[in-house]
């Protein structure tokens, strides 16, 4: 049975749990092909999505926000590259093959990602 310390001790365990008005959250906020993306023909995107709950969104963040709840279970975390150049089939067959591939990680994404070719950009 626990003493009058130990319960106190537990009081003190428990307050110092993450406070609701502490916890922060990922946000959307999708990253933009740079000049060096273009040169490379593929630009890395981030994805995150509550781990307990399939139902939610997924979001489309940024380098620095992935990197930060990279360690959190929170989320389920997914990073794609993503082909930005070259010739429309090559473009599509890539990044369906990617999106299948992703699916099997994040259900749901190929469905967020719907228009495949969005950071399409042809080389001249």
């Amino acid at each position: 049975m626990p003493t009058p310390i130990d319960k106190n001790i537990e009081v003190v365990i428990y307050k110092n749990l993450a406070k609701p008005e502490e916890l922060e959250f990922a946000k959307e906020k999708k990253e933009k092909p740079t000049d060096k993306d273009y040169k490379n023909g593929y630009m890395v995107r981030y994805f995150l999505r509550q781990e307990n709950n399939p139902q939610a969104k997924i979001l489309e963040v940024d380098k620095s926000q992935f990197n930060k709840f990279k360690n959190e279970a929170f989320y389920i975390k997914l990073d794609i590259q993503w082909k930005i150049t070259g010739n429309v089939d090559s473009i599509t067959n890539t990044n369906l093959n990617i999106l299948n591939s992703a699916e099997e990680i994040l259900p749901g994404i190929k469905l967020l990602l719907q228009n495949k070719l969005i950071e399409y950009a042809r080389l001249i």
